[in-house]
This record gives structure tokens, sequence and C-alpha cells, in this order.
């Protein structure tokens, strides 16, 4: 004869053998994962353009060149344009007090195409990034025309601001 305690004995071990002898089940789904990368750009350094000595009876127009340099994201289009500064996007000048000296910014070496913002004429820049890490660098290119004979003696400076849109 059995007890009670041995038939409830008896019916939880065989409660046990059936769950331990069924299968796992399984669920599988996905899990969307995303990131968004925005064109940036950082570390803008410009070179001091430089004409060194203008001689008013030069026969020789004074050219000079700087290199900016800035880092964007890879293939992020650029676009570098650039204010008057004293004067006017057709005819900038340098000033030392008073006094004037004509100079103009250009797009490149051959000096045909006035660095700007776009209007009246004038060009800007277009570059593409190559990534955070490595420099786009873009000669600048400047010209004191000869024949400004009336100038006066002095240091003639300027300040452009260049925008950078991307």
């Amino acid at each position: 004869m059995h007890t009670k305690t041995e038939l409830i004995f008896g019916g939880i071990v065989a409660v046990y053998a059936f769950i331990s002898i069924s299968e796992a089940a399984t669920l599988t789904g996905t899990l969307p994962v995303s990131a968004i990368v925005k064109a940036s750009c950082q570390n803008f350094v410009s070179g001091t353009l430089n004409h060194g000595d203008y001689d008013p009876a030069s026969v020789a127009d004074n050219d000079a060149q700087t290199t900016l340099t800035l880092q964007c994201t890879n293939t992020t289009p650029l676009t570098l344009s650039a204010s008057s500064g004293s004067g006017s996007l057709a005819q900038r000048q340098l000033s030392s007090g008073a006094n004037r000296l004509n100079y103009n910014l250009f797009t490149s070496s051959a000096r045909l195409a006035i660095w700007g913002d776009g209007t009246g004429g004038t060009s800007t820049i277009a570059a593409t990034g190559v990534g955070m890490l490595t420099n786009v660098s873009l000669t600048i290119f400047s010209r004191i025309p000869k024949g400004q004979s009336a100038a006066i003696p002095g240091t003639y400076s300027d300040s452009i601001t260049i925008t950078v849109t991307y």
C-alpha cells in the first residue's frame, strides 16, 4: 500500500521528468541600430598674406600667396567666401592711417577671378572635405597692382573675414 506522501512525491518526479525532457523554445527578432554623421568642419587656420616691400616705382605687380587649412567630414562640400575688408570686393584696400594701397584676392595663380562672396562678378572657392583628421589645403592668391606711384611710406594692413559654408 502506498502512502499519500509516496504518491505526491511520485507525481512531482513525473512532472519534473516531463519538464526536463521538453525542448526549449526560441524567438528571434531584430534590433534596429542607427547613427547620423553630420557635416562638420574644424581647425581652420590661415597663414599671413604678406606682400613684403611694395615699390611704387616698380614695373611689376607685387604678388603674394598663402595657404588656408581646415578639416571637414569626408565628402562634405565646402564653399569659402571672403569679405571685402577695406574697400570693395572689386578693389580691396590696405590702409595705413588715412593712406590707401589697392590690392585684391584671387582664386587662382592666374589672378583672373576675384575671390569674394559670389556677388558683383566675384567667385567663391569650392572644396571637399577629406576626413576630420586630414587637412584640406587651399591657396589664396593676392596682388598689389603696379603703378600706385602716389603711395605714401608706411605699414599697410587689412583684415578679411572668411566664411566656410558646408
